[in-house]
Protein backbone atom coordinates (compact mmCIF):
# COMPACT_ATOMS: atom_id res chain seq x y z
CA UNK A 1 0.00 0.00 0.00
CA UNK A 2 1.49 3.75 -0.89
CA UNK A 3 -0.03 6.80 0.34
CA UNK A 4 1.54 10.18 -1.09
CA UNK A 5 0.63 13.50 0.36
CA UNK A 6 1.62 16.25 -1.85
CA UNK A 7 0.75 20.11 -0.70
CA UNK A 8 1.11 23.24 -3.84
CA UNK A 9 1.14 27.04 -2.19
CA UNK A 10 1.79 28.21 1.32
CA UNK A 11 -0.87 26.63 3.76
CA UNK A 12 -2.69 23.50 3.86
CA UNK A 13 -6.44 23.56 3.51
CA UNK A 14 -8.05 21.71 6.31
CA UNK A 15 -11.16 20.55 6.18
CA UNK A 16 -11.50 19.93 9.56
CA UNK A 17 -9.64 21.98 12.08
CA UNK A 18 -6.38 20.87 13.62
CA UNK A 19 -6.93 19.53 17.50
CA UNK A 20 -3.79 19.70 19.50
CA UNK A 21 -4.09 18.17 23.50
CA UNK A 22 -1.11 18.52 26.04
CA UNK A 23 -1.51 15.89 28.02
CA UNK A 24 0.60 14.79 31.50
CA UNK A 25 2.91 11.75 30.97
CA UNK A 26 5.66 12.09 34.02
CA UNK A 27 6.33 15.56 34.37
CA UNK A 28 7.70 15.66 30.18
CA UNK A 29 5.98 17.24 27.47
CA UNK A 30 3.60 15.48 26.16
CA UNK A 31 0.45 16.37 23.39
CA UNK A 32 -2.03 14.69 21.28
CA UNK A 33 -2.44 15.57 17.48
CA UNK A 34 -5.43 14.88 15.50
CA UNK A 35 -6.31 17.05 12.07
CA UNK A 36 -7.88 15.62 8.51
CA UNK A 37 -4.63 14.49 6.90
CA UNK A 38 -0.96 13.17 7.70
CA UNK A 39 0.50 16.55 6.74
CA UNK A 40 -1.79 18.28 9.25
CA UNK A 41 -0.54 16.43 12.05
CA UNK A 42 2.59 16.60 11.41
CA UNK A 43 2.33 20.70 10.87
CA UNK A 44 0.48 20.20 14.52
CA UNK A 45 3.04 18.32 16.38
CA UNK A 46 5.63 21.04 15.03
CA UNK A 47 3.81 24.27 15.86
CA UNK A 48 3.35 22.38 19.22
CA UNK A 49 6.83 21.94 19.98
CA UNK A 50 7.59 25.44 18.47
CA UNK A 51 5.13 26.86 20.81
CA UNK A 52 6.55 25.23 24.03
CA UNK A 53 10.17 26.85 23.01
CA UNK A 54 8.87 30.22 22.55
CA UNK A 55 5.48 30.52 23.70
CA UNK A 56 5.44 34.39 23.00
CA UNK A 57 4.83 33.38 19.15
CA UNK A 58 2.23 34.22 16.87
CA UNK A 59 0.67 32.23 14.08
CA UNK A 60 2.25 33.18 10.95
CA UNK A 61 5.55 33.85 12.62
CA UNK A 62 4.87 37.45 13.97
CA UNK A 63 6.98 38.08 17.12
CA UNK A 64 7.96 41.59 18.80
CA UNK A 65 10.36 43.53 17.23
CA UNK A 66 13.98 42.71 17.83
CA UNK A 67 13.25 39.30 18.88
CA UNK A 68 14.70 37.65 15.47
CA UNK A 69 15.10 37.73 11.80
CA UNK A 70 12.60 35.79 9.72
CA UNK A 71 14.35 32.27 8.14
CA UNK A 72 13.87 29.53 6.50
CA UNK A 73 15.32 25.83 6.20
CA UNK A 74 14.54 22.80 4.84
CA UNK A 75 13.93 19.12 6.29
CA UNK A 76 14.66 15.79 4.44
CA UNK A 77 14.30 13.05 6.64
CA UNK A 78 13.60 9.07 5.90
CA UNK A 79 12.82 6.52 8.86
CA UNK A 80 11.48 2.77 8.52
CA UNK A 81 7.98 3.84 9.72
CA UNK A 82 5.49 7.09 10.37
CA UNK A 83 6.28 6.62 13.88
CA UNK A 84 10.00 7.26 13.75
CA UNK A 85 9.42 9.55 11.48
CA UNK A 86 7.73 11.70 13.50
CA UNK A 87 10.54 11.79 16.26
CA UNK A 88 13.35 12.55 13.57
CA UNK A 89 11.29 15.59 12.48
CA UNK A 90 10.04 16.80 16.13
CA UNK A 91 14.53 16.05 16.58
CA UNK A 92 14.83 17.76 14.04
CA UNK A 93 12.87 20.97 15.00
CA UNK A 94 15.00 20.52 18.15
CA UNK A 95 18.27 20.64 16.93
CA UNK A 96 17.83 23.85 14.59
CA UNK A 97 16.98 25.37 17.90
CA UNK A 98 20.20 24.28 19.61
CA UNK A 99 22.53 24.74 17.27
CA UNK A 100 20.88 27.69 15.63
CA UNK A 101 17.94 29.59 17.43
CA UNK A 102 15.78 28.97 14.88
CA UNK A 103 12.48 28.58 15.82
CA UNK A 104 9.58 27.22 12.94
CA UNK A 105 6.36 28.66 12.88
CA UNK A 106 5.34 27.41 9.48
CA UNK A 107 5.43 24.36 7.59
CA UNK A 108 5.11 23.48 3.98
CA UNK A 109 5.46 19.90 3.07
CA UNK A 110 6.60 19.29 0.16
CA UNK A 111 6.41 15.30 0.30
CA UNK A 112 5.09 13.30 2.72
CA UNK A 113 5.50 9.56 2.00
CA UNK A 114 4.70 6.02 3.27
CA UNK A 115 5.18 2.92 1.56
CA UNK A 116 3.70 -0.51 3.48
CA UNK A 117 6.18 -3.85 2.25
CA UNK A 118 4.90 -6.99 3.03
CA UNK A 119 5.58 -8.84 6.23
CA UNK A 120 5.38 -5.18 8.18
CA UNK A 121 8.17 -3.20 6.97
CA UNK A 122 7.85 -0.29 5.50
CA UNK A 123 9.69 3.13 4.35
CA UNK A 124 8.65 6.93 5.26
CA UNK A 125 9.46 9.85 3.83
CA UNK A 126 9.35 13.65 4.64
CA UNK A 127 10.67 16.81 2.80
CA UNK A 128 9.10 20.37 4.16
CA UNK A 129 10.32 24.19 4.55
CA UNK A 130 10.20 25.85 7.57
CA UNK A 131 9.40 29.51 7.82
CA UNK A 132 10.46 30.84 11.43
CA UNK A 133 13.17 33.02 12.92
CA UNK A 134 16.63 33.12 13.91
CA UNK A 135 16.64 34.63 17.90
CA UNK A 136 19.10 37.00 17.62
CA UNK A 137 21.50 36.83 20.68
CA UNK A 138 20.38 39.85 23.14
CA UNK A 139 16.77 37.82 22.65
CA UNK A 140 18.77 34.44 23.91
CA UNK A 141 20.70 36.82 26.72
CA UNK A 142 17.31 38.37 28.48
CA UNK A 143 15.46 35.12 27.90
CA UNK A 144 18.03 33.59 30.34
CA UNK A 145 18.52 36.62 32.72
CA UNK A 146 14.70 37.26 32.59
CA UNK A 147 12.83 33.78 32.32
CA UNK A 148 10.49 35.75 29.70
CA UNK A 149 10.95 34.81 26.14
CA UNK A 150 11.93 31.02 26.13
CA UNK A 151 9.91 28.66 27.33
CA UNK A 152 10.17 25.12 27.62
CA UNK A 153 13.25 23.28 25.00
CA UNK A 154 13.43 19.73 25.40
CA UNK A 155 16.67 17.40 24.92
CA UNK A 156 14.66 15.44 22.50
CA UNK A 157 11.58 13.40 21.39
CA UNK A 158 10.79 9.98 23.08
CA UNK A 159 10.00 6.69 21.25
CA UNK A 160 8.04 6.43 24.75
CA UNK A 161 3.86 6.41 23.88
CA UNK A 162 4.43 7.47 20.25
CA UNK A 163 1.38 7.35 17.49
CA UNK A 164 0.67 8.12 14.40
CA UNK A 165 -2.35 6.11 13.36
CA UNK A 166 -5.31 6.52 10.37
CA UNK A 167 -8.89 6.82 12.08
CA UNK A 168 -11.98 5.33 11.05
CA UNK A 169 -13.43 8.43 9.76
CA UNK A 170 -10.11 8.93 7.56
CA UNK A 171 -8.84 11.96 10.13
CA UNK A 172 -5.10 11.50 11.27
CA UNK A 173 -3.72 11.44 14.85
CA UNK A 174 -0.26 11.52 16.49
CA UNK A 175 0.70 11.25 20.20
CA UNK A 176 4.53 12.48 20.88
CA UNK A 177 6.40 12.60 24.01
CA UNK A 178 9.34 15.26 24.69
CA UNK A 179 11.92 14.46 27.35
CA UNK A 180 12.13 18.01 29.21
Amino acid sequence: MRRIWKTRGDKLVADVKTIIEPFDEAGDAAFRVTASSLPEVFTGCGLALSNLILPRAEPGGVCRPGLGTPAMRRIKLAAPDLESLLVGFANEIIFLFDSEAFVPMQFRFRELTYMEKDEGEGSARLEAEADGIVLTEDAIHSAADQGAILGLVPKAASYHMIEVAELADGRWTARLVLDA
